[in-house]
């Protein structure tokens, strides 16, 4: 059970209320849902429960008597702490101000010191518990504790309140009144209409009545103190009376010699026997009678008001006046001794309660130099367990994206130009009907693209302009990137013709993304399913390029005309000719490029970014790009995002829509250093989003009735669903079993490409069995696949 947090309005010194031993508080009663009155008795505590818990063991023991003090009911404990935050936090050792410390180390010791107070707390509720008492928690935050206290009374209507008068060690059974600073300074600052109890060690110490004037203190032998302490008592402890012993004896002495010379004037001669005998009035006692019989009138000793009652009844009248003078000094001397003794006794009082202050300041100081350092070697500790916590952390993430880059790697390890196939500019003229414009397939400034069918496989081939010095470059540079990189999600080079300067790539028969976002040729609109899906695949992309160990590559002209689509709709990036290493370039503009990258011309992977951003906000709204994100921040602000969603791709999950969105404003920044600075980061949230949408593309041909699984679910060898899909070095995924009976038969070409594989290795797809998985049951579940199928891939 967490407790309630109460912040104070005014900010002042820090006290320490664990001096005070812990407060009581009862509010007015209120009514619980039952209909009986419920009283809630607050029991304020110090923060340590060995210092708190004698002062709520009283509360427990006299509940009854407090709630009965008003109105009947149910009883609710409420155990309140006044927290002062701390100003100096300890850091490895040391201590700093709040405000030197970053924001998070403020913020980690601000959760330290309230997950501190909640454990100490809970001791209190379970000293509670075994009362069979129910009991809450409340902390008030202040730096002073007794304006905390105070300001409880206040907020809470509390009109009774029992505080502890001193700590537990300071208790004696001769204390009087209050001696902590704390409780002092309530009694000033509380409300008047408050009645206060104060208790030390489970004993009632003094209490002060409701109405009681709130800016005076009462005198220390005026406050009402427990009905089995006596009354007049003066509060000195034993040590004192001892030390006052001491320092009175040689005062009184000359007092009582006075009296013993003022007693041998009187001549027992001149009393009558007699007269003591006839008891008359102002006759000794018989015990006086017996005591002077076995002594000298030397050593007898009575008191000053007897001798001077016998002086006044036997003493003849001739000495009356002599007598009465003796008499008079005597008494002044007693009187000037007894004054000065009383001014001794005054001083040394002052002395004393100036030596316990003294004492019980510094038991305090050294009291809060171990507790300090306590916490600081606790805080610190927590500090360096937190920042260890998130080094393990982050180390996670990095080897996690490094397993991911080494599994996209291995597929592609040890390629080089030897793999692929050279053709003749005669070849390349048959397989192009001597490059007939009705083969021509796409045309720019760079050259020509047609389709072609070589040594029996139709092809995409690209013309670049040999004569021109930008496409000699382009051709070389585009050659040395798809050289040494294969991905499932990058349009794979067969082959080229260096004498033409002439690419060979693999026919990618639905054309650009550009070209399926117009709708060109009647085509339909792409799938909400489909976008997602394509945006996870251009990041994974990217992701591979950008995390190259000796040459990472930027794509640098990312746009939907450059990712292309094969049968079933998977993206594969091309055009890779502009890809080149971070650098300064000449840049050139389209509304997908980095607008640092025109100012400064500097291509960095923050580029990329900004580039899929503005690809991202196109798939999900339908909007133009030029100003597209503009209209999504404007819609964000408005809160009319859903709106902008384009409803052609079918129902979009708006979480889902939304998420991309947002995503996309991020990666299309303008400044590039509020971009994520890393793909990976863009990936870890596309990856979740593009398999659900998979997941969801396969749930749906299921509803549609369809009785065919989708065809990247098929192994291209066994021509079965796969159950256990894996990628091989050409790019394409295959059932495990399949591929590794083709390897182990002795062919080092793929099934597909029929080009030689760089290396044997073979790499599971998870995400694509997840969704076969998905698909296998569901299917089965309609009634449209037997059970063995799921079993079999059939």
């Amino acid at each position: 059970m967490e407790p309630v947090w109460e912040t104070a309005s005014e900010r002042s010194g820090v006290d320490s209320l664990s001096s005070a031993g812990g407060t009581t508080a009862t509010e007015a009663p209120e009514e619980d849902a039952g209909g009986e009155e419920v009283v809630k008795v607050f029991v304020a505590v110090p923060e340590q429960h060995k210092n708190g818990k004698s002062t709520l063991a009283w509360a427990l023991r006299h509940l009854a008597a407090l709630a009965s003090d008003g109105n009947a009911g149910a009883v609710v404990v409420v155990v309140a702490h006044v927290h002062a935050p701390a100003q100096m936090i300890p850091v490895m050792g040391s201590k700093f101000h709040a405000s030197k410390l970053r924001p998070e180390q403020v913020s980690a010791y601000r959760q330290y010191e309230r997950g501190k107070v909640n454990k100490h707390l809970d001791d209190y509720i379970r000293q509670c518990s075994k009362m069979k008492i129910k009991g809450k928690k409340l902390v008030i935050q202040n730096e002073d504790i007794a304006k905390g206290i105070a300001e409880l009374v206040s907020k809470h209507d509390v009109s009774k309140l029992v505080m502890g008068a001193a700590a537990d060690k300071h208790y004696s059974r001769k204390m009087m009144a209050p001696r902590s600073k704390t409780a002092l300074a309530v009694i000033q600052q509380a409300d008047p209409s408050c009645k206060i109890w104060f208790v030390c060690k489970e004993h009632l110490i003094s209490t002060r009545e409701a109405g009681a004037v709130r800016s005076q203190i009462p005198p220390l032998s005026l406050v009402s103190a427990h009905p089995n302490r006596h009354a007049g008592r003066n509060g000195v402890e034993g040590c004192i009376q001892r030390s006052l012993s001491e320092k009175l004896s040689p005062l009184l002495v000359p007092c009582r010699s006075a009296m013993r010379r003022t007693f041998s004037i009187l001549s027992m001669e001149d009393i009558s026997v007699g007269s003591w005998d006839s008891g008359r009035r102002g006759s000794l006692p018989s015990s006086c009678r017996e005591e002077a019989s076995s002594h000298s009138s030397s050593s007898f000793e009575l008191p000053i008001d007897d001798v001077f009652a016998v002086h006044q009844n036997t003493a003849p009248c001739h000495d009356q006046a002599k007598i009465s003078e003796d008499v008079s000094k005597q008494t002044r001397e007693v009187d000037e001794a007894i004054a000065k003794a009383n001014e001794d006794m005054k001083l040394l009082k002052q002395e004393m309660e100036a030596m316990r202050r003294n004492r019980d300041d510094a038991v305090e100081k050294l009291s809060e130099v171990k507790e300090e350092k306590e916490e600081m070697v606790a805080a610190s500790r927590y500090l360096v367990d937190s920042q260890r916590v998130r080094l393990e952390q982050l180390e996670d993430e990095r080897d996690t994206a490094l397993e991911r880059v080494e599994e996209i790697r291995s597929m592609v390890s040890g390629m080089n130009l030897a793999l692929f196939s050279e053709f003749s500019r005669s070849e390349l003229r048959q397989a192009t009907r001597n490059f007939s414009d009705t083969m021509k397939i796409g045309e720019g400034g760079f050259g020509c693209v047609y389709k072609g069918v070589l040594r029996n496989t139709t092809v995409a081939i690209k013309m670049l302009h040999s004569e021109s010095s930008q496409g000699k470059s382009q051709f070389q540079q585009e050659l040395s990137v798809l050289s040494r990189v294969r991905h499932p999600n990058i349009v794979t080079l067969m082959g080229c013709c260096p004498e033409a300067s002439g690419l060979v790539y693999e026919f990618l028969p639905n054309g650009s993304l550009e070209d399926r976002l117009a709708c060109r040729n009647e085509t339909p609109p792409l799938s909400w399913q489909a976008r997602t899906r394509i945006i996870g695949e251009v990041c994974s992309a990217l992701f591979f390029l950008h995390s190259g160990d000796l040459s990472p590559a930027i794509h640098g002209d990312l746009k939907p005309a450059n990712i292309l689509l094969d049968a079933n709709l998977v993206s594969k990036l091309g055009d890779l000719g502009a890809s080149r290493l971070p650098t300064m370039t000449n840049p050139g503009s389209t509304p997908y490029t980095d607008p640092e990258y025109l100012t400064t011309g500097e291509l960095t992977a923050r580029s990329d970014v900004y580039s899929l951003g503005i690809i991202m906000l196109r798939l999900v709204t339908g909007q133009p790009p030029l100003g597209i994100a503009r209209k999504v921040e404007d819609a964000l602000e408005k809160g009319e995002m859903e709106t902008l969603v384009d409803r052609s791709a079918g129902e979009w999950p708006f979480e889902q829509a939304e998420k991309l969105m947002l995503l996309g404003l991020q990666c299309a920044e303008v400044s590039r250093r509020r971009r994520p600075e890393r793909m990976s980061q863009v990936w870890r949230v596309v990856e979740p989003l593009a398999k659900a949408a998979s997941v969801s593309l396969a749930a749906q041909s299921v509803a549609s009735g369809e009785s065919n699984p989708p065809f990247y679910f098929i192994c291209p060898i066994s021509q079965e669903v796969m159950r256990n899909p894996h990628t091989a070095a050409d790019g394409f995924t295959y059932e495990a079993e399949a591929i590794k009976g083709w390897l182990d038969s002795g062919h080092d070409t793929s099934p597909m490409t029929k080009l030689a594989l760089a290396h044997r290795h073979i790499t599971p797809n998870y995400a694509l069995r997840s969704a076969i998985e998905d698909y296998m049951k569901q299917h089965q579940h309609q009634g449209k696949l037997p059970p063995q199928s799921v079993r079999s891939g059939r």
